[in-house]
């Protein structure tokens, strides 16, 4: 007897205990599945609900961290707090996010680990004028900072 003759043999023979089995396991599946996408729906309405109250939770500390620092442009004097930036003076800003990330350096600024004399804040416009003044951005004017 080859294997395939086996097989079907085995299958004549077994036939109610292996019906038996896959039923039970159709149904496992089933109720797996269910209960995947019963937990997914979950997760997705809490992560909704999560971000309205993680985003409210941020833009307080962002105000609380703008009136800290000023409340208004240290050069045009907007105090729209949408268009307000923070200013690295010393120009360490790339280093101070890749180190911290922006969450890192807000936490570290309002728990006072991070010293503020080196930051100002600037308006949107205000910001990358700064920039162009001191070099840092040359694209779009025709200067080349050979």
């Amino acid at each position: 007897m080859n294997k395939k003759d086996y097989q079907q043999q085995y299958y004549i023979d077994h036939r109610e205990g292996i019906r038996e089995r896959r039923r039970l396991w159709w149904i496992a599946q089933i109720e797996t599945y269910r209960g995947e996408k019963r937990q997914k729906r979950q997760v997705e309405n809490m992560s909704k609900i999560n971000k309205v109250t993680l985003n409210r939770w941020r833009w307080k500390r962002r105000l609380h961290l703008i009136s800290l620092l000023g409340s208004k442009c240290r050069k045009c004097g907007i105090d729209d707090p949408r268009v307000l930036q923070i200013n690295h003076i010393n120009g360490n800003g790339i280093k101070d996010y890749k180190k911290r990330g922006s969450n890192g350096l807000y936490n570290d600024i309002l728990s006072g680990k991070r010293r503020k004399d080196d930051l100002e804040l600037l308006c949107a416009n205000c910001n990358v004028l700064y920039e162009y003044e001191q070099g840092r951005r040359y694209a779009g004017l025709g200067l080349d900072k050979d």
